[in-house]
């Protein structure tokens, strides 16, 4: 099953220099990318990007170009989806290919967004919001081409009274279809698809099948699909969280209950996705050479 490269998410920490140990520890054990999670580091700020601080970050990540790639998690304020401030989030997803592009990543994870359910949100309906997205990815996917990036809408497992097509693998696919444009395709975060299919009723391994033609990389971590409501305050850093398998934990794979061997190991990904890990640097900085080796068993690096 050929796959484009392996890699993990780098560290969250604000400090550079945490980042380039970090770094430093992706290629020791053997990965050939890394995702730069971006939001963290104060790149972009009042919707446009904070060029100072991007400089910071480049004379990081320019010190490994030579032994690996990047991609970039784009803010997650994208949020396409949004009533009222439409013309501010296309200027913020602009900012955002202007950095992806900046730090030479291959491509930006991007999030849609939500609706919130009747009567709090608005009257635009969630087709219309499909449609506005659809000629904007048409847009900024023609100027993506000029730097050979991509776009890549992640999959989500629905937020408590809100929404997306996201949520439901069949939508996400029609999106990319109907977009029909070469530079957008879909980032599978299996540990939110696993929780969407538990939550919304539908099989994990089929959403992935349907889903699999436009996959340009992955979010690789594990859970056991069981959707945690965000007021109980459990997220993927709460011990509580990992005590009772709640929600969405970010765990190695094989921690939990995703058939990766089957997902990974059986099912065709035309596009030769990337396959990156997105748990926590510094929980689990001890198993990356253990987690290459994993990914290596799916993956013929090119």
């Amino acid at each position: 099953m050929p796959f484009s490269g392996t890699g993990t998410a780098t560290t969250h920490n604000p400090n550079l220099a945490a980042l380039e140990a970090c770094l430093s520890g992706i290629v020791a054990a053997g990965f050939s990318h890394a995702e730069l999670a971006c939001p963290d580091w104060g790149i972009w700020l009042g919707r446009e990007v904070n060029v100072h601080q991007l400089r910071q970050v480049a004379k990081v990540t320019d010190k490994f170009r030579d032994r690996l790639r990047y991609t970039v998690h784009g803010p997650i304020a994208f949020h396409l989806m949004s009533q009222n401030d439409w013309p501010d989030r296309k200027r913020l997803l602009r900012a955002g290919l202007e950095a992806t592009r900046e730090l030479g990543a291959d491509l930006m994870v991007y999030e849609s967004g939500w609706i919130q359910e009747w009567p709090a949100g608005g009257f635009t309906t969630m087709l219309d919001f499909m449609e506005r997205e659809r000629d904007l990815l048409r847009e900024v996917g023609e100027e993506c081409l000029a730097w050979n990036g991509k776009i890549a809408i992640e999959t989500m497992a629905g937020a408590e009274y809100m929404r997306s097509y996201t949520d439901w693998p069949h939508q996400l696919a029609e999106q990319i279809v109907l977009t029909n444009h070469r530079a957008i395709g879909v980032c599978i975060d299996t540990g939110h698809s696993n929780i969407g299919a538990s939550r919304l009723g539908y099989d994990l391994l089929n959403g992935v099948r349907q889903l699999a033609p436009h996959v340009f990389t992955f979010h690789l971590h594990d859970n056991f699909g069981i959707w945690a409501s965000p007021h109980l305050g459990l997220n993927h850093k709460s011990p509580e969280s990992w005590a009772l398998g709640l929600g969405d934990l970010h765990l190695p794979i094989g921690w939990g209950t995703i058939p990766f061997g089957q997902m990974l190991g059986e099912i065709d990904f035309p596009q030769s996705p990337i396959l990156m890990a997105e748990i926590n640097w510094e929980l689990y900085a001890h198993l990356m050479p253990e987690l290459q080796n994993q990914l290596s068993t799916y993956s013929s690096v090119t």
